[in-house]
């Protein structure tokens, strides 16, 4: 019984493909017509590379069993589960960060409003500092690393009650910037002289930043799942609905291209 191995391998594969897609259609566009790359352009690649790699790590989670329940598998294999989910982890928070910073830098460049220019300012300082910050903790959460997921590795590691509330707090401020990215590129394209179809129709895609949210928001719901007696299968929802979110993150920082 593979469990719920298919089901990740699936999604993952499937959103990163779309999300190449997206990003692959958006850098044609920005080199071969109008012949420049901005900073948000490169942030995104940055992050879309994270994501390939996020995959990757995914991918050889599935392999040495994720999504099957632990007691078919062996101490090695949920070592190997473990590791490897950390390991997509430390690749999903910097690669959210990087996409939501290039969305922001994007809003920044086409806005012509004080108030918006400080707000998003505001909003880079957060993104940024909470990815960081976030960053920095999964990977000195225990010392040595190897400890996080190898019982037999002596180390000093923070509770998992911490490393719970820092998930959560980490979930509901990207999950607040994701509602406010969903809009600001609304409010600023509005103002744009564009005709009012093609300005619904932005607005529509843009929409999809929401998906984003609701991703994020099922991932700080589920994130006490990583504490179950049967990880190793129970996992699978939190690491379905992480992928999800920053491939259609990816995609929504393509749409106004």
């Amino acid at each position: 019984d593979l469990g719920k191995g298919p089901l990740i391998f699936s999604i993952a594969v499937a959103s990163l493909v779309v999300a190449l897609w997206c990003v692959a259609i958006r850098l044609y566009i920005r080199i071969q017509m109008m012949k420049k790359i901005q900073w948000d352009d490169r942030l995104l690649v940055i992050g879309t590379l994270f994501s390939i790699v996020a995959v990757a790590f995914n991918i050889t989670m599935v392999s040495h069993g994720a999504g099957r329940h632990q007691n078919n598998l062996t101490t090695g294999e949920v070592a190997q589960i473990l590791r490897f989910n950390t390991l997509f982890t430390a690749m999903h928070i910097p690669c959210v960060c990087l996409i939501k910073t290039s969305i922001l830098i994007f809003v920044l460049r086409v806005q012509n409003s004080k108030w918006v220019a400080g707000l998003i300012y505001a909003l880079l300082a957060l993104t940024i500092l909470v990815g960081l910050g976030t960053s920095i903790f999964i990977w000195f959460q225990c010392v040595p690393f190897d400890a996080v997921w190898n019982p037999l590795v002596k180390g000093k590691c923070i509770s998992r009650k911490v490393y719970g509330k820092v998930g959560v707090f980490h979930g509901v401020i990207y999950s607040t910037l994701d509602l406010v990215l969903t809009m600001l590129p609304v409010i600023v394209l509005w103002n744009v002289q564009l005709k009012k179809r093609i300005k619904v129709g932005i607005c529509f895609l843009l929409s999809l930043g929401l998906g984003a949210t609701a991703f994020n928001i099922m991932r700080v719901v589920y994130h006490n799942q990583l504490a179950s007696e049967d990880v190793t299968y129970d996992l699978w929802i939190i690491d379905v609905a992480a992928q999800m979110e920053q491939n259609i993150c990816i995609v929504a920082a393509c749409i106004p291209t």
